[in-house]
């Protein structure tokens, strides 16, 4: 488990690669915000209120396992202009889930709501089983989680990073990087990790 305090200058590092990712990313895939029939077309949502904001928690949840046939339901909130949450959407809903958008003006606010500190956030940030998710989150690693389903307040991928799903590039480019469990607290732990091995190239 890590603290706040010392994932603070990986939290800003993560950023700044994050800006760079993003500019690539919206060279490349200019044509995924005008995706037809894309529920992220549809108006914003005013703000107020966030409704699953009383029912996050960090006790036991009923878990769901990785051969559960039903449609698990999920919303997720997303700013009006990001093209790369609706890619995730299209990503996640292949592994089962069944997706309610919602385009918020106030991303800011509806993270601090949901108890997601700056240092681990990214883009959009959605909400399972009383569970907050933050960012480019693999499927495979969001049903497995779901199916230990662990007393912690949810999952994140902070920053963008390149080749995380919805993050892709024509290269096939893929950074380092880590799904992490995270409480109300601040303590961090490393779910699963992603991209290059250190010391094995590319």
């Amino acid at each position: 488990m890590k603290n706040w305090k010392s994932v603070a200058l990986l939290g800003a590092l993560v950023v700044v690669a994050a800006a760079a990712g993003t500019f690539l990313y919206m060279q490349n895939h200019e044509a995924a915000e005008a995706r037809e029939g894309s529920p992220l077309e549809q108006a914003s949502a005013p703000v107020g209120e966030i409704p699953e904001a009383g029912a996050v928690h960090e006790g036991i949840r009923e878990p769901i396992p990785m051969d559960h046939a039903e449609p698990i339901p999920m919303k997720v909130y997303a700013s009006p202009t990001c093209g790369c949450c609706g890619l995730w959407v299209d990503h996640i809903r292949e592994y089962g889930f069944e997706v309610e958008e919602e385009h918020r003006n106030d991303m800011g606010e509806v993270k601090r709501a949901l108890g997601v500190d700056f240092q681990i956030s990214s883009c959009h940030t959605a909400v399972v089983n009383d569970y907050v998710i933050e960012g480019h989150v693999p499927g495979e690693d969001l049903r497995r989680f779901l199916a230990e389903a662990p007393p912690v307040r949810g999952l994140t991928v902070p920053g963008m990073p390149l080749g995380s799903p919805g993050m892709e590039v024509p290269s096939g480019e893929v950074d380092q990087y880590q799904v992490l469990t995270f409480t109300a607290d601040g303590e961090l732990g490393v779910f699963a990790e992603h991209g290059p091995v250190p010391g094995r190239g590319g």
